[in-house]
């Protein structure tokens, strides 16, 4: 898979670091719904498959 040096649930830092985005964005995303994501707490969490369909989506790739 794409990201198989991260575990199957991410944290902001990682969506950050694979993407290349800078936190506030990645945290809009979450936000708004373009990644599926939850809180836990105070901190964003989103699946691995979250991720990877959102890259998917929004580049119009279909594997």
């Amino acid at each position: 898979m794409l990201f198989d040096d991260y575990g199957d649930l991410l944290n902001l830092n990682d969506v950050c670091t694979i993407l290349d985005i800078r936190p506030a964005t990645a945290a809009r995303l979450c936000r708004n719904g373009e990644i599926k994501a939850f809180k836990a707490g105070r901190e964003w969490r989103i699946t691995r498959l979250a991720l990877e369909n959102y890259i998917f989506t929004a580049s119009c790739y279909s594997p």
